[in-house]
């Protein structure tokens, strides 16, 4: 331990990251598939012309008659029936997949997306539309106070975030009442995915933001300038897919690798399962994921009396810290095991990513100072080369 710095040394969470191998499925239809779910036993694809398709494996697929040609926008399961969405305000749920039953949304418009909350459904869609049901039944109609069309909803546990057209980003705690943030950006934002952290969240020319609250928003740098439509998390990896058969592959959201997806075909929908992903798009394509594994590093979180500060080491040996106060001036340190000093950040920003790879090889103790307050950290800075980092 290096004395005088306060705090207490935790050493950092090892998990398991991988590389994914993807092939294409047959699903035996052309349609243009816009969402997707995993319900515990099968996955469930929706689209274009009312078109529902199931799979237990993602290799087999199975249709379903939904008796209505209304394209369909996104789906999601309870953990007691599903219930997709879609254009003229139709909504329509199901208990298994395979028999479905209409119901009446009491909207005309497009709805783009619908989320489970664990006590009810929220669904939001065109001119910033957003219903709300504890059943799937009956629906109401909440003011969000925006007209721009929200095309992403997602529940962190405590707040809804919806995402939309000309950067809109909105925040609610049940449905009813939504506050409008600061995205940073204008450009169209198309999904947001929770990890129980941190919320991301994708969109055109290679968009990709995060936060861990859904209201202070950082940009990340993606590598692409393609539409990203949709993203997922399985616990260990996000996968973000969009135009031209993109897909790219982050264990930690800061760094993004590509991925071969094995088409060029536009992909709306990602979705995670046991061990594998799934990802749909234009002309009936499927793809499919196998997953090789690798190693990576994440660091755990901290208490620093006003909220939880999160360390993350990642594949290229960058330090992130989220949940710093943007009021008080916080400094990064880092020391040898034998306590030499070897780099100073004397302003750290919220969510910037400082580089440790020029320390070289080896184990750091990583010292975050933000007032009377600190924390110390145990790092290792091994090159991805040598301990099997990313991929091969």
């Amino acid at each position: 331990m290096v004395r005088g710095l306060g705090g207490a040394i935790l050493l950092m969470a090892v998990w398991c990251c991988g590389q994914n191998t993807w092939s294409v499925c047959s699903t035996g239809t052309q349609a243009r598939y816009w969402g997707s779910c995993w319900s515990g036993s099968a996955f469930v694809l929706v689209g274009s012309s009312g078109t529902v398709i199931r799979s237990p494996d993602g290799h087999s697929w199975a249709a379903s008659d939904i008796g209505d040609t209304n394209e369909l926008s996104s789906i999601v399961w309870t953990g007691e029936q599903f219930a997709a969405v879609g254009d003229n305000g139709t909504i329509v749920v199901s208990q298994d997949g395979a028999g479905w039953t209409p119901r009446v949304s009491g909207h005309a418009g497009r709805l783009r997306c619908v989320v489970w909350t664990g006590t009810g459904f929220v669904a939001v869609g065109e001119n910033g539309t957003a219903l709300i049901s504890t059943d799937g039944t009956v629906w109401d109609r909440c003011t969000t106070g925006t007209i721009a069309t929200l095309r992403g909803v997602a529940w962190t546990g405590e707040k809804l975030i919806a995402v939309g057209s000309v950067g809109t980003i909105l925040t609610s705690p049940d449905g009813r009442v939504w506050t409008s943030e600061v995205s940073g950006t204008t450009r169209e934002l198309c999904g947001v995915v929770w990890t129980g952290n941190l919320a991301f969240v994708v969109g055109w020319a290679g968009t990709i933001l995060v936060s861990q609250d859904g209201v202070n928003w950082w940009n990340r740098t993606s590598g692409t300038t393609r539409y990203l439509y949709s993203v997922a998390w399985s616990g260990e990896q996000l996968v973000a897919v969009g135009s031209y058969g993109e897909v790219l592959v982050s264990a930690d959201g800061v760094s993004w690798r590509r991925e071969d997806s094995q088409t060029t075909s536009w992909l709306y929908s990602v979705v995670c399962g046991p061990g594998i992903f799934i990802a749909a798009g234009e002309s009936g394509t499927v793809i499919r994921s196998q997953r090789t594994t690798v190693r990576n590093q994440q660091v755990s979180t901290s208490h620093n009396g006003r909220g939880n500060i999160r360390i993350v080491v990642t594949t290229d040996r960058k330090v992130v810290a989220y949940g710093l106060a943007s009021e008080r001036e916080t400094q990064m340190e880092v020391y040898t095991t034998t306590g030499r000093k070897v780099l100073h950040v004397r302003r750290l920003e919220d969510g910037e990513a400082v580089d440790v790879a020029g320390l070289g090889v080896g184990r750091f103790l990583l010292v975050i100072r933000e007032g009377d307050w600190s924390t110390v950290r145990t790092i290792s800075t091994i090159s991805q080369r040598a301990s099997g980092l990313g991929p091969r």
